[in-house]
């Protein structure tokens, strides 16, 4: 169990059986339905892990090497790991300086070209390219370790074969199943709300990136929490109201965990139908730290009749590796990864969680 001395702590468990490494969890290790791309993320996440200069660590011999449900991964022979980890730890911080954007909201897409060029992982990076891509999935559509492939990427873009730009910013109107979900969900919720047409959500975290990072996610946009976010007033609550598909609208609050408070929070929650209390193992959350903010949320919801479904979502782990699987509001428990909010209509998806567990929409 590897634990770095930066800020946010990060924590990646390694399993070994006869020294083999068969298994990698932690900060930064997704859960998906895709047993392979968990398996190649890990791997990303381990090489990282092996860069840290400073940190603890610790080992335990157990009986059972492998958590139960979860298969052997394929990360590599130890001798592959610690080579890579090397180049990783040699040229990643130079490469992220070079790329100039966030690696997580960098799209990569072809320019035009005659003739492939002699390295083999460029001519693999121009034949999977047949669209734009968020350059975070490359690596694995590629089959190449994340700091080889950026270095191969960016090679590609001094020779103009290659362009870089931001993430384009998607919207919640583009999704009719909201039509479907919300009328169902509020007729539950809200069965005498006479503006039948704005669902309202407030979000909390006590991270104020992760808090700004949800409300983003739910609005359909994901631009990076500002500098400043955790000291300026003006970050204190966040307020977005968005168009959906048809006639409904969306209000979002997100409160920083200083201002969340019953006098100031309640007159602004009233009426709202549903709160999500979000974790972020990333963001270097401690499991079972959020049960003052769980205090707030029920004592504001007692304030108010009729029903209000509350749920805690973790970010960076899955059900299987959360030591902290406890729900702390029992309505909703759902764990997913930041990928996921990018991948999916994040707001569709929660809904439809919210739906079957309310009956109103089937499973």
């Amino acid at each position: 169990v590897l634990v770095s001395a930066a800020v946010p702590h990060r924590v990646v468990s390694l399993h070994l059986e006869s020294g083999r490494p068969v298994l990698a969890v932690g900060t930064g290790v997704p859960r998906t339905d895709s047993p392979e791309r968990d398996a190649f993320r890990a791997r990303q996440v381990l090489l990282d892990a092996l860069t840290w200069s400073h940190g603890t660590f610790r080992v335990e011999a157990l009986e059972h090497a492998l958590p139960a449900g979860s298969p052997p991964q394929e990360l590599g022979e130890v001798d592959d790991l610690i080579a890579a980890a090397a180049r990783r730890g040699a040229t990643w911080p130079q490469l992220i300086r070079r790329l100039g954007i966030p690696w997580p909201e960098a799209r990569v897409s072809t320019e035009s070209w005659d003739a492939l060029p002699e390295d083999p992982l460029q001519q693999v990076i121009l034949q999977t390219l047949d669209e734009p891509r968020h350059l975070a999935d490359l690596p694995y559509l590629c089959s190449a370790d994340e700091h080889d492939l950026l270095g191969a990427v960016l090679a590609l873009v001094e020779r103009g074969m290659l362009s870089l730009g931001t993430v384009v910013e998607t919207s919640t109107t583009t999704d009719p199943e909201l039509e479907r979900i919300l009328p169902a969900i509020k007729g539950i919720l809200c069965p005498e709300d006479h503006d039948g047409c704005q669902l309202k959500i407030a979000v909390l975290s006590w991270d104020s990136r992760t808090c700004f990072r949800a409300v983003e996610a739910l609005v359909g946009r994901f631009a990076t929490p500002p500098p400043d976010v955790e000291t300026q007033p003006r970050y204190q609550v966040l307020h977005e109201t968005v168009p959906l598909a048809g006639h409904h609208r969306l209000e979002v609050l997100g409160f920083r965990a200083d201002a969340f408070e019953p006098d100031l929070a309640a007159p602004l929650v009233k009426n709202c139908h549903l709160f999500l209390l979000f974790s972020d193992l990333d963001a270097g959350h401690v499991w079972g730290a959020e049960r003052p903010l769980v205090e707030r949320i029920n004592t504001i919801r007692r304030m108010f009749e009729g029903a209000m479904v509350a749920g805690r979502i973790t970010i960076g782990a899955g059900a299987a590796t959360d030591p902290g699987a406890d729900v702390l509001i029992p309505e909703l428990a759902r764990y997913i990864s930041w990928d996921d909010l990018e991948s999916e209509p994040f707001l569709t998806s929660i809904l439809t969680e919210v739906g079957r567990r309310l009956g109103a929409v089937a499973s």
